[in-house]
């Protein structure tokens, strides 16, 4: 009875084993979701700014956002599935729209822009998170081919450098934080940013 006992418990213990294997290998795939939690219905709204004398000073004061990023639905690019971003600008005198594609995949995050005069889709690789602080990555932002470095790591933030090698007004700076998105987004030759001021996320 001793040996048949024995020998059940050791079954539950390797199915316990095997299920929280599972587990884990579930949640890891998601780490560039849950860096930029991309679902529909989102919305992320940003305050424009600038920087001065190492001082952030936003654009327009007494307004409480300038920037929308809203997710409107999934759209099917190359056979995948992409959350399409529209993102809105508020100005004095008009609103202007532009729009974004992304996904998810393991610990990378995929962007692009829609080309419309040549009907093809510029981007690519945008962010990955599992690299550490001094690690770099070959990106595409539209058009453009970056190099991004991780210049600060967290538990719960990544912030990115991206630059273009040789080129001039280029350097950005992107920050995420997990279960938010990306908090801060600046041009740092300009001092010309987006700070996140509030998000509805699902």
């Amino acid at each position: 009875m001793k040996i048949v006992l024995r020998k059940l418990l050791q079954i539950i213990t390797f199915l316990s084993l095997i299920i929280n294997g599972c587990d884990e290998n579930v949640i890891e795939p998601d780490l560039a979701n849950t860096y930029f939690p991309l679902s529909e219905g989102n919305i992320w709204y940003y305050r424009d700014y600038f920087t001065q004398n190492d001082s952030i000073v936003f654009t327009h004061p007494s307004q409480e956002f300038d920037i929308t990023y809203q997710v409107i639905n999934i759209t099917e690019i190359n056979g995948r599935n992409y959350f399409f971003m529209e993102e809105r600008y508020y100005q004095t005198l008009h609103t202007a729209i532009d729009t974004t594609y992304y996904r998810a995949e393991s610990q990378k995050l995929y962007m692009y822009k829609k080309d419309y005069t040549s009907q093809q889709y510029l981007g690519g690789l945008f962010a990955d998170f599992s690299i550490q602080p001094g690690d770099t990555f070959q990106c595409h932002i539209y058009s453009n081919e970056y190099v991004a470095e991780v210049v600060q790591k967290t538990l719960t933030t990544t912030k990115f450098h991206y630059y273009i090698p040789g080129a001039a007004d280029e350097e950005l700076e992107i920050t995420f934080q997990k279960s938010l998105g990306i908090i801060n987004n600046v041009a740092i030759d300009w001092g010309h940013g987006k700070l996140l001021n509030k998000a509805t996320l699902n």
